[in-house]
C-alpha cells in the first residue's frame, strides 16, 4: 500500500507530461475551412512599441506595476501567437492523414513533402513558445523586464510559419481559403515573390 501511495503522485506526473507533449505536438486534426474564422492578427508593431516605452524605468510600487503591466501585454501577444500556431498545426496534422502511409518519400508531391516539413516546424515553433510563456512568468517573479531581443526573434519565427501555411494553401489552389486566411491575418498587402518569400 505504502509502494503504492508513493508511486501514484509520479504516475500522475507522467500523465500529465504525457497529455501535454501530445498537446504541444499532436493537437487533434482540423481542416483548413475549420481554422480560418478562429486565426487572428498577430502584429508586432503595438507590441513592440508597448515594450519600448520608457515606463518601466520607474521605482517602487510604480515599477512593480508597470512590469505587471507589460507581463499582461507580453502574456497575451505571446498567447495569440500559440493559438494560431495550434491551428496550424491541426490543418497540417489533417493534411498529413490524407497522404498515403505506404507511399515512399521519393513518391511525395511537392505540397506533401511541404506540409510534412511544416507539420515538423509548426510543432517546434509551438514548443518555443510555450517555453517564452514561462520565461515571462519567471521574470514576473524576479521582477525583470521583458527581453525585447527574445521577443523579436520568436515572432520572425512564428512569422515565417504563417507566411508558409499562406503559401502552402496556394499550393493546394485553394483561392478562396487563401484570400480568405490572409484577410483573417491582417496581411492584406501579403503577397508570394520568387523563391518563395513575401512582400509583407
Amino acid at each position: 500500500m505504502l509502494v503504492l501511495e508513493l508511486a501514484l503522485p509520479v504516475v500522475l506526473i507522467a500523465a500529465l507530461v504525457l497529455v501535454l507533449y501530445l498537446r504541444l505536438k499532436r493537437p487533434s486534426p482540423l481542416p483548413l475551412g475549420c481554422i480560418i474564422p478562429k486565426v487572428c492578427v498577430v502584429g508586432p508593431e503595438e507590441i513592440l512599441r508597448s515594450n519600448g516605452t520608457d515606463e518601466y524605468q520607474r521605482e517602487g510600487r510604480l515599477r512593480w506595476q508597470a512590469r505587471w503591466k507589460q507581463f499582461r501585454v507580453n502574456w497575451g501577444y505571446v498567447g495569440q501567437m500559440a493559438e494560431n500556431t495550434t491551428l496550424f498545426q491541426r490543418t497540417l496534422r489533417f493534411d498529413e492523414m490524407r497522404i498515403a502511409s505506404g507511399k515512399l518519400g521519393m513518391d511525395y508531391a511537392p505540397r506533401e513533402t511541404a506540409v510534412l516539413v511544416l507539420a515538423g516546424e509548426a510543432a517546434q515553433v509551438r514548443w518555443q513558445l510555450f517555453r517564452s510563456r514561462i520565461m515571462l512568468v519567471a521574470r514576473l517573479a524576479l521582477g525583470l523586464r521583458i527581453r525585447q531581443r527574445a521577443l523579436v526573434k520568436l515572432l520572425e519565427r512564428y512569422k515565417e510559419l504563417e507566411h508558409s501555411i499562406i503559401a502552402l494553401t496556394a499550393m493546394a489552389d485553394e483561392e478562396c481559403y487563401q484570400e480568405m486566411l490572409i484577410e483573417r491575418l491582417g496581411l492584406a498587402n501579403w503577397k508570394l515573390i520568387d523563391g518563395g518569400g513575401s512582400t509583407a
